[in-house]
């Protein structure tokens, strides 16, 4: 892409790299789940999310400084992708399933197998969660501007709140789910983001505002490695893949559905409604994913015998 001749170039370059990339998320979330077992596993998803928030705070700005000196050096650098292809191609271990089934044959079992009520619970929090994301992540800078007045700069750094929060979670995800179920847990995380979602049109001052958006990362550090979990340690090996690949298609009709209730929404109501809407889907949410999990067996006491 650095070295595209014309703009119609980049495009086709950029699309050939998005084929490639929409294997590395899902296969990276499938290779810590067959090299981590139980809270090391979830720990692992957690390492995972905690560098993706790192990510997140050092790499765009990184890239906007690369291309204030030129449009193709953040382009460059992507040759540093190789080394690291080539270093898990020779060092890291086979993980490969036993499943020797059709293409069609293997498809089946994975919507079979979708249908496990735990599954569902994980497909669901996926779901929820890009749409919070996208919905109140994508409209949070707009409202603070036109509510608040303060600067496109202000309301973008107060993104660092919530970066700061999920990395704190994210990186000790493995403690808070010993001995915990993580459906549970989800649940829990999911009503203090719909609470943090609803008390940002109502808190006073920029700061408190923040505040809420740290609130709202601590649930997010938790809610992703445990749905990560969720999906990797209730299915086969052979059916991993599979799995977090249809759940990473599930996201994205959530990234492309929220983005669009939601613009809808502010056509024909105010910006603080968004927020109202969104904690209220959250609370609803966590009702129904609860109904999907079986109800625990009463345990039966047995009478002594005289």
């Amino acid at each position: 892409m650095a070295f595209a001749p014309t703009f119609s170039w980049l495009l086709v370059l950029r699309t050939i790299q998005g084929i490639g990339f929409s294997a590395v998320i899902p296969l990276t979330i499938v290779l810590i789940g067959d090299l981590l077992e139980g809270d090391k596993e979830i720990g692992g998803q957690g390492l995972k999310v905690f560098l993706d928030r790192i990510g997140y705070l050092i790499f765009p700005p990184l890239g906007g400084l690369l291309a204030a000196i030129a449009w193709f050096w953040p382009f460059v650098f992507y040759v540093l992708t190789i080394p690291v292809g080539i270093a898990a191609f020779i060092w890291m271990p086979e993980t490969k399933g036993t499943n020797s089934d059709g293409t069609r044959a293997y498809l089946g079992d994975v919507l079979r197998l979708a249908r496990h009520p735990r599954l569902m619970v994980a497909f669901s929090a996926g779901f929820l969660r890009f749409f919070l994301d996208y919905g109140f992540l994508t409209y949070f800078p707009l409202f603070l501007v036109r509510t608040s007045g303060v600067s496109t700069a202000m309301a973008g750094f107060l993104y660092v709140f919530f970066s700061i929060g999920a990395m704190i979670t994210a990186s000790q995800a493995g403690r808070i789910a010993a001995g915990r179920d993580k459906a549970h847990i989800l649940f829990v995380a999911f009503i203090v983001s719909g609470a943090a979602v609803v008390l940002v049109p109502v808190v006073p001052g920029v700061w408190l505002v923040g505040c809420v958006l740290f609130f709202y990362g601590l649930a997010n550090g938790v809610i992703s490695p445990m749905q990560k979990s969720l999906l990797t340690q209730n299915a086969p090996a052979e059916m991993r893949g599979g799995i977090v690949s249809f759940d990473r298609l599930i996201q994205q009709i959530s990234k492309t559905t929220s983005t669009t209730i939601v613009g809808l929404l502010l056509v024909s109501a105010s910006l603080s409604t968004i927020f109202w809407f969104l904690g209220i889907l959250s609370f609803i949410s966590v009702g129904l994913m609860a109904c999907l999990l079986p109800k625990p067996k009463p345990v039966m006491s047995s009478q002594g015998i005289s």
